[in-house]
């Protein structure tokens, strides 16, 4: 099947987009009409809009070898982010899975919390969400203006009101102490809980969308 991006020409077999994306095979399956049909012949190619070739050939570069069962390639943290980009946008649950899982090593790695929070809410990811907004509330340096403007003011306060109840619940009689990232798990998972509960419940029901299906 011709398919065209930005404008260069791919020839891929139609079959992998139809097995792993609900989007495609539904649009496959409507009748054509008189004049040629896209993605018949290299005059007229499926056109794929709103991406480029940088972030379309990392997806073929996984498609072909789950088909094949031959070995990943490896890829970076961006490839996996343009594979999960295009496999959320066009209903792909067994790529969208496998993104999710290699880009959860990536992160670790990486360090990153914002970037969790950013990644969770673009794409649909509540474990990332949770893990985020831990690793913000338990983390010794303040969030930075960059950073909120990233994850949002709201969210930003709220995360700063956690960490300080939470600090002030372990001080005690202390009085005040200067944070420098003592708080554990057990010490903020509630608030985290109580606080973030609308959005945890919201992506939540936006994850089950991208569950794959069983039969």
């Amino acid at each position: 099947m011709p398919e065209k991006v930005e404008n260069r020409l791919y020839k891929v077999p139609r079959y992998f987009f139809a097995n792993y994306s609900e989007i495609f095979a539904s649009t496959f399956d409507l009748p054509q009409g008189s004049v040629s049909p896209e993605g018949q012949s290299d005059d007229h190619p499926f056109e794929l809009h709103g991406l480029t070739c940088s972030e379309f050939e990392p997806l073929l570069r996984v498609i072909y070898p789950m088909n094949t069962h031959e070995p990943l390639l490896s890829s970076t943290f961006e490839d996996w982010t343009s594979i999960l980009k295009l496999s959320t946008m066009w209903g792909m649950s067994a790529v969208r899975q496998l993104a999710v899982e290699n880009l959860s090593n990536c992160m670790a790695l990486r360090g990153d919390a914002v970037e969790y929070v950013v990644l969770a809410k673009a794409y649909e990811v509540v474990t990332w969400l949770r893990q985020g907004y831990l690793k913000l509330v338990k983390r010794a340096e303040p969030i930075s203006p960059a950073e909120a403007e990233r994850i949002g003011w709201v969210a930003s306060v709220q995360i700063y009101q956690i960490r300080e109840a939470a600090l002030v619940k372990q001080a005690g009689n202390r009085g005040f102490v200067k944070y420098t990232g003592t708080l554990t798990d057990h010490d903020v998972l509630g608030h985290i809980e109580r606080v973030f509960e609308k959005d945890f419940i919201a992506a939540e029901a936006a994850s089950e969308r991208h569950l794959p299906v069983t039969n």
